[in-house]
């Protein structure tokens, strides 16, 4: 009896390492590093997870950093900008000599014989040479892991959020430029600017835009240039 309990204790040390391996989840970072842990639970803010199967410490993680939650069981789920999580197709165990390819969109690509050049990577679905090869625009390409572990990122999420804010500035100025354009054609134009003090002045209105107003006094000769802010002014009647 003794014995048996003694082998039992031992096989239970020598598996309890390979159990928590297969109870395994990976979670893949936007910066391309990787954690392997065990998902508890994933809501819309963050996912809950544990070091492994039998860690009763629960730690968290927000999902604007997650790229990628590839469970053991039951395939891939990726985050996208916007919150939402998506099923996508990636198998279970990828080969040992294989290269994965994981897009900005959310998808994994298992490949092989991959090959960059200036503007696009090549690789083929099979390892044998003489296969039909695929290309893909490396701006599309997130993550390259190659087969000894290492990693090639092409396109930074930070980085390319950036670019997207810069870009919709850009586009906010250009058309708030234009919108001046238009009201400057118009300009000077009388009208009466009515405060929030009762106060009613006659103007020529020179500029105006959300924040403030740019006028001279229409009945005083030679009046100087000045400014309103927009919360003085209670309303501004326009002279056709």
């Amino acid at each position: 009896m003794v014995r048996d309990k003694a082998l039992l204790t031992l096989l239970c040390f020598v598996f309890s390492p390979l159990w928590s391996l297969a109870q395994r989840d990976l979670i893949l970072l936007r910066d391309g590093s990787e954690r392997k842990v065990k998902i508890i639970m994933v809501n819309s803010d963050q996912i809950v997870y544990s070091s492994d199967a039998k860690s009763v410490k629960q730690e968290t993680i927000n999902n604007n950093v997650v790229y990628m939650i590839k469970y053991e069981k039951r395939g891939n789920i990726f985050f996208m900008e916007d919150g939402e999580r998506v099923s996508g197709e990636g198998d279970g165990r990828i080969p040992s000599n294989a290269t994965v390819i994981y897009l900005l969109k959310g998808e994994e690509i298992v490949g092989y014989n991959v090959e960059l050049d200036v503007s696009s990577v090549k690789y083929t679905a099979s390892k044998k040479k003489g296969k039909e090869i695929f290309t893909i625009d490396k701006s599309q390409i997130f993550l390259i892991v190659y087969p000894d572990g290492t990693k090639e990122m092409l396109n930074d999420f930070e980085t390319l959020r950036k670019q997207k804010e810069a870009a919709l500035a850009e586009q906010r100025r250009l058309a708030e430029e234009t919108r001046l354009e238009e009201l400057r054609k118009s300009y000077p134009k009388t009208a009466i600017i009515k405060t929030i003090k009762n106060l009613t002045i006659k103007v020529s209105l020179l500029t105006e835009n959300e924040q403030k107003v740019t006028y001279k006094r229409s009945e005083q000769k030679n009046s100087p240039v000045y400014h309103m802010d927009r919360t003085n002014i209670k309303d501004i009647i326009y002279n056709d």
